[in-house]
């Protein structure tokens, strides 16, 4: 199956995998993914970060797999967002670290498609 990358960050760079760019913020990626899980997919890595501070990013990058439609992939982002909303109603987006959240993301990204090589060619 296809894999695409949902994101925000402009300096990503996808190594192969078509990227969708979402023109706005983090919570925008994770209403447009959630919007193309609903016509069919599957989340490959979780909407949002381990971290707390990680919140704080301005940029956010998901990978799913293109497919039939996946409910507990549409329930996970429904989660995420409501997550997502709870815990910015208390904090603002970090702009002033953009570079680091951009690296950040890239390298949460690249982990991602290198766990996936590995766990195919098992």
């Amino acid at each position: 199956m296809n894999k695409l990358i949902f994101t925000n960050n402009e300096k990503l760079d996808g190594r192969g995998i078509s990227v969708i760019f979402v023109k706005g913020s983090y919570r925008r990626v994770l209403e447009e993914c959630l919007r193309y899980l609903h016509r069919g997919g599957r989340l490959l890595t979780h909407p949002n970060p381990a971290s707390i501070k990680l919140f704080h990013s301005p940029v956010r990058s998901i990978l799913i797999e293109e497919g039939s439609v996946d409910e507990s992939s549409i329930l996970l982002m429904e989660r995420a967002i409501h997550q997502y909303d709870q815990i910015m109603t208390l904090h603002e987006v970090d702009n002033r670290n953009l570079v680091h959240y951009e690296m950040m993301d890239q390298a949460h990204i690249d982990s991602a498609l290198e766990e996936l090589a590995r766990w195919q060619s098992s």
